[in-house]
């Protein structure tokens, strides 16, 4: 699935402190020798199965035919009484015919055949002739024919199907009979008719004899005839209500494809046992295209297009070949990618899907439960291919049985983070021991040793190489380098937090950090090269490179980036800073870097960091419900998300402590800076028990209280469960006396609810205020919330205050109103944009902008940028962020030539002294190459420092209501379960979800924004089309009603033809909004996910509601856009709220939804 390459210009020049030396010492490394080009992206999904076509909604079909010249798909219409021709991509180019008895016109037309000279010939069982009409519908000719059904063109004759009389007819195109075959004593209702080929007569003066397969539905079979003989050969005699059938040769192998009624388009092997097929409520007939491809009639569809019958026969609508949120990837000859689904895949390094190693697919004997769940990490290397689960189990998953196996002894309480292989060996890193261990191919140990050494490790990956593994510490912010003996050769801090690291075919070490950095060392740890890989949106999950140096970023967004060594672009590293100093990376990328003349750029200016803070200390108690309800991938998913939280807080002085709770409640850590047995004890918890909420409040008090108070330490408590109080002996009633005593004590208490069944009204209460309880939907969410909870408890300060300045070339307009997530002050005399920021915490900020060049040929977007601040430690600094070029093609030839000149070098400034003598702005000139240094500083005046604000790294376009123009389509389940309320005495869901919904619509801005209704149960039904009256919508709404069914994709398919129909604005923005209330019960979530990635193939954002308790979480997050763009209501009284935020989140016009 290999899609586009996107080109690039020039990599980043860096500025700032990105690398810190152990030692202290001060650097500057002038020549960085590695710079790497995005060259392609990998989209996150594989072409969908089918596209359905421009029929008309409800209009029934007949038959479907091809133009044999221009490849025009030909298909008649029972309803209108037509023939509809349409481009191969779709869209109509004509309809010929009316009803009537006529010439020309049709009564009703069952099938169409393509001739030359786009004429074609119409089998019309309502007329019972078969006429044959110019391109422009003049009749041409016409014949008797009794009850004509399917209809082919070989050359020149037609060739027809008589129902009635159980014969194929022959005609030359003037309507003589030449040829009568009789399928009367092996056929019941003869229909279909497709052309196998020709069997040549050894005499050229002598007409080919044609072969065809006829189909009848009712004797269920397919039969083989030639038009000069009486022989009849049964081709096919499995296959229930036949409408038509064609044989289809794919490399050495034979296929028949068939129409069947009640089932869809079925691919069957010759011996009839079936290959693939593709549900349909009903199929009529197909006709087989170029390379592949199947144009078919079906219901309700209409017209559909199948691509690709090879995809459909390896793929149907499993979800192999698609990147469901992709999180872990290595490389070597191929590439192993891990993803949101119990499975690993193998690309090839073209982009192409090969091969899918599905966990639940295994056996005898089979993985156990525990295992049936997303790797968590993967390694390959040649031929072998390894995965690590939560369970701390590594397979080989090269083999079929996925043997052999590892697991640690039950008792050793390891926690492994990571896995990576070389040659017959791999390594992997214990988190919770400290030790770095060593296996054969086999997974037999061989070695290991131990990093305590060094102080705690938060390595959560490695890289192994043949002679060395670099280990990154997310704790401590460094990359170490160690030999295979276990001997320390280096150790490199980072002005970011590193998070991945993989190994290049040169021995060097590549380690992805959080904000979307890639830091390139060599085999002694020394760095050599650094570039950005998350511009715009981007959400990088981790990295590998091939035994040919390509570097694979995988991306949370659904996708895979691949880049290419680039010598060419320029390229330097920054200066090295002292150990244990703040340290910042500055960024600033153009997209698209190539544009048409009169379209917009939009720049970004990313600044990433950390400033340790020595003084950020706190007390932390988890505790975690460890009930039986919470067996399987809730403990695992509670493990996971409370290792990472040790790991974020990173106050030396911090204490952790953990209890449980279950029948009773227990310590198993008291409070303790040693984070290695932190973690020990978190990943020794087990699920087993009941449920007692206020024992387990208690004990997280008491743990808290025994220990000896660190003045200065917050005392924190974050309380996890998944139920409902349900010890009888212990009333629920004496929870107030502990939360009394809680509050009293100073403890501040953060609660998270998980899964449908907490009791969030009591987590509420627990919490010290609203804000600190947590919802967590299901076990996908828990991790971000933990880590959300550590971002509040140490929020360390980046800047204490930050002044952003960029000035923009006079061959750039800014266009004002395009800023995010806070719009730049704009002075049009300098031409400069200023964002005062005040203090931003880590790890950074991201601003975006757009202008609109005005010349064409090669340019910078901004004469320089750059940052006035002073860091979270009180030291003054100042960043420059690298200048990015755009090309502009297409501009209007200028009526003078501009005189080329240099673009100026400026004068290094010291850090000490941030001052320069400012210089007069030189008229933009176009340049061969970027210059890679940076531009002249100037000293921006001083303004008042506001309040503190957060800047998130991922931004979503927002705006007053009366700027957006959008057309919105809300989709609405209407399955019977809607019927009832969610608690009791509540509104049904179904009243409540038209009450939210009508609310939402007064959010809008009427008549700007335009709104259809679709309601779906086992069919979908649109209720509005798009309208900018309000009334219509909410009348729409009113006529919600209820049957049984929940036909998912059929709601999506619904909005998708109203978001092509007629009353769609080309200048607004597209935006679905799905509620449903439960799964798929009429479709696959296959199918579901087919028909959401074609709705968003239009340009559609899609944002998806789960109303109470039986929605599939992860289903509608893997519908929407984006993950974040999926909404949970647990019940109808938080379904307003929902709508409501959605309403915060739509796209201003001529703004890209994020």
């Amino acid at each position: 699935m290999r899609l586009r390459a996107l080109p690039t210009l020039a990599a980043a020049i860096l500025c700032g402190a990105l690398f810190a030396s152990a030692a202290g010492a001060q650097t500057q490394l002038e020549d960085a020798t590695l710079t790497y080009t995005l060259t392609e992206t990998w989209v996150s999904q594989p072409p969908p199965t089918h596209l359905a076509l421009g029929w008309p909604e409800g209009h029934a079909i007949g038959g479907v035919g091809l133009d044999p010249e221009t490849g025009y798909v030909l298909a008649t219409d029972l309803d209108d009484h037509a023939v509809r021709v349409f481009m191969p991509d779709g869209r109509q180019v004509r309809s010929l015919g009316r009803r009537g008895f006529g010439p020309g016109q049709l009564s009703a037309p069952r099938d169409v055949a393509g001739l030359a000279g786009g004429q074609l010939a119409v089998s019309d069982t309502g007329n019972n002739r078969v006429q044959v009409l110019a391109a422009d519908g003049t009749p041409v000719a016409s014949w008797p024919v009794n009850a004509p059904w399917g209809i082919v063109a070989v050359r020149d004759w037609v060739y027809v199907v008589s129902r009635a009389d159980r014969r194929v007819y022959g005609y030359s195109l003037d309507g003589s009979l030449q040829r009568t075959i009789d399928l009367s004593g092996r056929l019941t209702a003869p229909e279909g008719l497709t052309y196998r080929g020709d069997l040549p007569t050894g005499d050229p003066e002598i007409r080919p004899s044609a072969t065809f397969a006829v189909s009848d539905p009712v004797a269920n079979l397919v039969v083989g005839v030639r038009d000069n003989s009486s022989n009849v050969s049964v081709l096919q005699s499995t296959l229930r209500q036949v409408h038509a059938a064609s044989a289809w040769i794919d490399g050495s192998s034979l296929y028949w494809v068939s129409a069947l009624g009640g089932r869809g388009i079925v691919v069957t092997h010759v011996s009839g046992e079936l290959a693939t097929e593709l549900s349909f409520a009903d199929a009529f007939d197909l006709v087989l295209g170029p390379e592949g491809s199947v144009f078919a009639a079906v219901a309700p569809e209409g017209l559909v297009h199948i691509p690709d019958l090879q995809y459909l026969l390896l793929r149907e609508t499993d979800t192999f070949g698609r990147l469901l949120q992709p999180r872990s990837i290595d490389a070597d000859t191929a590439l192993l990618v891990g993803d949101g689904a119990p499975r690993a895949q193998v690309w090839g390094r073209d982009g192409r899907p090969l091969e899918d190693l599905r966990f639940d697919r295994v056996g005898p004997p089979a993985l156990p439960e525990e295992d049936l769940t997303p790797p968590a990490d993967l390694a390959t290397s040649g031929p072998r291919r390894y995965a690590l689960w939560r369970s701390n189990r590594i397979r080989r998953i090269d083999a079929s049985d996925f043997t052999p196996v590892w697991e640690p002894a039950y008792d050793s309480k390891r926690w492994l983070t990571g896995i990576s292989a070389h040659g017959a060996r791999l390594a992997s890193f214990d988190l919770g021991n400290q030790e770095l261990l060593l296996f054969d191919e086999a997974l037999r140990q061989t070695g290991g040793w131990s990093v305590a050494g060094l102080g705690f490790s938060g390595a959560m990956d490695l890289a192994l190489t043949a002679d060395r593994v670099f280990l990154v510490d997310r704790h401590r912010y460094r990359l170490t380098v160690w030999s295979l003996a276990g001997e320390l050769l280096a150790s490199r801090e980072m002005a970011g937090r590193p998070e991945r690291v993989a190994a290049g075919p040169d021995g060097g070490a590549f380690v992805l950090t959080r904000a979307g950095w890639v830091l390139a060392f060599d085999p002694d740890g020394e760095p050599i090269g650094a570039w950005s890989v998350a511009g715009g949106d981007a959400l990088p999950s981790d990295l590998a490179l091939d035994d040919a140096g390509r570097l694979y970023v995988s991306d949370l967004g659904g996708e895979i980036r691949v880049y290419d060594p680039d010598p060419s672009a320029p390229s330097g590293l920054p200066q090295l800073g002292d150990a244990g100093r703040c340290g910042a990376i500055a960024f600033k990328s153009a997209q698209p870097s190539v544009l048409q003349y009169g379209e917009p750029v939009e720049v970004q200016l990313v600044v990433d960091g950390v400033c340790p803070d020595d003084d950020d200390n706190a007390d932390v108690v988890l505790a975690v419900d460890r009930s039986g309800s919470m067996y399987g991938a809730k403990m695992q998913a509670a493990r996971q998300a409370g290792i990472n939280f040790v790991l974020n807080v990173t106050g030396p002085r911090s204490r952790m402590g953990v209890t449980t709770f279950s029948n009773g409640a227990e310590e198993v850590q008291p409070l303790s800076e040693d984070r290695a047995q932190v973690i020990r004890s978190i990943a020794s918890l087990e699920a087993g028990g009941s449920t007692n909420v206020v024992e387990g409040l208690s004990q997280a008090r008491q743990t808290m209280m025994k220990a000896i108070e660190r003045p200065g330490n917050a005392k924190i408590v974050i309380f996890l469960s998944d139920g409902r109080h349900s010890i009888g002996a212990v009333p629920l009633r004496y929870l107030d006396d502990v939360i009394a005593s809680v509050r009293r004590d100073g403890i501040r208490v953060f609660t998270i609810g998980l899964g449908a069944d907490a009791d969030r009204d009591t987590l509420r209460r627990m919490a010290t205020d609203d804000s600190h309880f947590y919802y967590s939907p299901s076990e996908a969410e828990l991790d971000a919330i933990y880590a959300q909870i550590a971002g509040r408890i140490v929020a360390s300060p980046l800047f204490r205050e930050i002044t952003v300045t960029d000035r923009v070339p006079e061959n750039m307009d800014f266009l004002q109103g395009t800023g995010k997530p806070i719009e730049p002050a704009w002075d049009p005399a300098e031409r400069s944009l200023t964002w005062v920021l005040g203090e931003v915490l880590e790890p950074g900020f991201r601003l975006t902008y757009q202008l609109r060049p005005t010349q064409g040929g090669l340019w910078p977007t901004n004469v320089e940028a750059y940052t006035e601040h002073v860091d979270g430690r009180g030291e003054p600094g100042r960043l420059v962020f690298p200048v990015p070029y755009v090309r502009i093609i297409g501009a209007p030839e200028p009526t003078e030539t501009p005189t080329p000149t240099r673009t100026p070098t400026p004068t290094r400034t010291p850090e000490d002294t941030p001052t320069a003598t400012p210089t007069d702005t030189p008229s933009p000139t176009a340049t061969d190459r970027p210059s890679p240094t940076p531009s002249p500083t100037v000293t921006p005046t001083r303004t008042p420092r506001p309040g503190p604000i957060y800047l998130p790294f991922v931004t979503v376009d927002r705006c007053k209501p009366q700027l957006r123009k959008n057309d919105i389509v809300l989709i609405i389940d209407s399955s019977s379960s809607m019927e009832v309320p969610t608690r009791a005495g509540g509104a049904t869901k179904r009243d409540a979800a038209v009450a939210a919904a009508s609310a939402f619509l007064g959010r809008l801005s009427f008549p700007n924004e335009h709104v259809a209704v679709v309601q779906f149960n086992a069919e979908a039904v649109v209720l509005s089309d798009l309208t900018g009256d309000i009334t219509r919508a909410w009348s729409a709404l009113e006529r919600v009603s209820m049957t049984p069914g929940t036909a998912i994709d059929k709601g999506l398919n619904a909005a998708r033809q109203v978001l092509s129909g007629p009353n769609r604005r080309p200048d607004a923005s597209p935006v679905v909004i799905l509620l449903t209330d439960g799964r798929p019960t009429f479709s696959s979530a296959g199918d579901v996910i087919i028909a959401a990635e074609y709705l968003k193939a239009t340009g559609a954002t899609l944002f998806s509601i789960g109303l109470g308790p039986d929605v599939d979480p992860q289903l509608l997050m893997l519908l929407a856009t984006r993950p974040s763009f999926y909404y949970f209501a647990p019940g109808t009284d938080e379904l307003g709220e929902v709508y409501e935020q959605i309403a915060r989140q739509l796209p201003c016009a001529g703004l890209r939804s994020r």
